[in-house]
């Protein structure tokens, strides 16, 4: 049976502190080696993870951006009867299958909300650089947001009118490891569905899921998945699920990622 990972990036694949990654390099080889397709499963944009899946060797596998809010496949994957029910555009020659709101409606809505939090389109880019500790240009990417918007509440009693503001207005409130992700009606659980759809059918066989994250917005991911691993974040484990094929690691991102997926390995290869 084969198998496919869908992995969070950061403080999950990536150090939290830092965003070094050079330690999961051999088990990303070994999986390559083992033909087990790895998806990068994350809140960042499309312009960052073009970045990543060059650096990381992936840039032949399909990838899902802003949690879950658009899913991006080479165009050689996608037959026309796979897919249905969603919006489909070509984007740089991929096929982009979109299953969010765009930002644009998301930042109408937090006009009102304008004291009290800083949203991560709409700050300076010094501002971008203080709240994700990222490059100037690393930076200016996490600000090209097509989908969702990522913002830091400033005020716990804002914080509770915004999310129940928001669920009133149809939206989706996922808290990641920096920010609260304002979004539509999608997670990176419905998106790991559309893929492993369209590689069950593309590959005629039924692959075993294995899912690794770390914030509460991987959190239906790792429900969906047949084999869940919560990647120790610095101050502990944030999320806790039912299941037995869950594993929590020891070891915080980047080990933490090679450890559970060598512990998972077995599973998806056997």
């Amino acid at each position: 049976m084969a198998g496919i990972v869908f992995t969070d990036l950061d403080g999950t694949l990536l150090s939290h502190e830092d965003y070094s990654y050079e330690a999961v390099l051999p088990m990303l080889t070994q999986l390559a080696s083992a033909n087990v397709p790895v998806i990068l499963s994350t809140s960042k944009t499309f312009p960052e993870v073009m970045v990543w899946r060059k650096r990381l060797g992936l840039s032949d596998m399909p990838f899902m951006v802003e949690n879950g809010s658009a899913i991006y496949f080479p165009a050689s994957m996608i037959k026309s009867d796979v897919i249905a029910g969603y919006p489909i555009n070509n984007v740089h020659g991929l096929c982009q299958v979109v299953l969010g709101t765009p930002a644009v409606e998301i930042l109408k809505f937090l006009g009102e909300f304008d004291a009290g939090l800083v949203n991560l389109i709409s700050c300076s880019l010094d501002q971008a650089v203080a709240l994700t500790g990222l490059t100037e240009q690393e930076a200016a990417d996490a600000q090209q947001r097509d989908f969702t918007v990522p913002v830091v509440v400033e005020d716990d009693t804002i914080g509770a009118k915004l999310v129940q503001a928001a669920t009133d207005q149809g939206f989706w409130c996922q808290q990641g490891g920096r920010f609260l992700h304002l979004q539509g009606a999608c997670d990176k659980g419905m998106a790991l569905n559309v893929i492993t759809t369209v590689l069950n059918t593309l590959h005629d066989c039924r692959h075993v899921t294995l899912a690794l994250g770390d914030s509460y917005n991987d959190q239906a991911m790792l429900e969906a998945a047949d084999i869940a691993v919560i990647v120790r974040s610095p101050e502990g484990h944030r999320l806790k699920l039912d299941g037995d094929n869950v594993y929590y690691t020891r070891e915080t991102a980047p080990d933490g990622w090679s450890e559970g997926v060598g512990t998972a390995l077995a599973q998806l290869i056997g």
